[in-house]
């Protein structure tokens, strides 16, 4: 039995998952297994990974029988998970050399947190620095903004205890990771952050992240709206695929897009005017204009942890 079992979902990652598997295979702490699910990729993914796995004793292979989504693809990986520890890492994300051993120490070194992220990088699609990103450290001071945004990115490790406490991941993509996070605390488990930049999460043009879809605004404020209600146990089996309210509206999710589009040329444009002119045309989107809201309420709630 290993230490840790790290869990990657791929899909359509080719470009990617060569740099990805190599920033695990190059931790400081070696005691893990690497489960690799393939949620029906169509391109080289897999090709790739199997080569890997021809050398790589540590990487273990599922691939989806069709495209299933990321919870359950994510609850495939578990299906077969040894490890005491349970690490996450996306098929374009990349791990910073000594993530897995800062994480690992720190929670055998504090029995009452059951998960644990860190700081990231935020990279582009060639790799380059974005921009540096600072979450909360402690719990408590995740539990002030856990109604804000998610305290702690998917780049977490977890006790396996905590994951069979949630039975895994519910339904709830795209948010599926906030969901996580709040169920954890709901069952009184504590989260924080290392104040380490141990992780590159990438942004480009075809992730969550990037294109902020309307789904997953929808989704974060459906998913709060319970935890506020102390409702977000109730459903072990929720999905979110079964909320109407949830569903496509054209002309918003139309202006939403536009309004995202706005977004990133105001955050990738130098010059002064333009890029406060993109900026202000962004908030054309309700949700967009929550978003900043909620991003200037953080940075705020953030000034915090310098006090502490």
């Amino acid at each position: 039995m290993c230490k840790i079992s790290i869990l990657l979902p791929v899909f359509n990652v080719q470009s990617y998952i060569i740099e990805t598997i190599e920033s695990v295979l190059a931790q400081s702490f070696s005691d893990f297994e690497l489960i690799i699910i393939d949620d029906y990729s169509t391109d080289n993914t897999s090709k790739i990974i199997e080569e890997y796995c021809l050398v790589e004793q540590r990487i273990k292979y599922l691939k989806n029988y069709k495209n299933l989504g990321i919870s359950k693809t994510l609850n495939n990986g578990l299906g077969i998970a040894k490890g005491k520890y349970i690490a996450r890492i996306d098929g374009d994300d990349l791990m910073g050399p000594e993530r897995l051993e800062r994480q690992l120490n720190f929670l055998e070194g504090n029995a009452d947190y059951g998960l644990v992220g860190c700081w990231v990088n935020n990279i582009d699609e060639n790799g380059l620095l974005i921009n540096k990103c600072e979450y909360p450290v402690t719990h408590e001071q995740a539990l002030k903004c856990i109604t804000i945004c998610s305290p702690v990115l998917h780049i977490w490790m977890a006790r396996s205890d905590l994951y069979q406490s949630l039975s895994g991941y519910r339904d709830t993509n795209p948010a599926e990771d906030y969901d996580f996070l709040l169920r954890a605390v709901d069952l009184g488990f504590k989260i924080g952050n290392l104040p380490y930049y141990d992780a590159d999460i990438r942004l480009r043009g075809g992730n969550t992240m990037s294109v902020a879809a309307l789904k997953q605004r929808k989704a974060f404020n459906f998913l709060r709206a319970l935890f506020i209600k102390g409702q977000i146990n109730t459903d072990p089996s929720l999905s979110l695929e079964s909320i109407t309210d949830l569903g496509n509206d054209k002309i918003l999710n139309s202006i939403h897009n536009l309004s995202i589009r706005m977004l990133r040329k105001g955050l990738e444009e130098s010059r002064t005017f333009l890029k406060y002119f993109y900026l202000s045309c962004s908030l054309i989107s309700p949700y967009t204009l929550q978003d900043v809201v909620r991003r200037r309420k953080f940075k705020k709630l953030m000034k915090f942890k310098n006090k502490d």
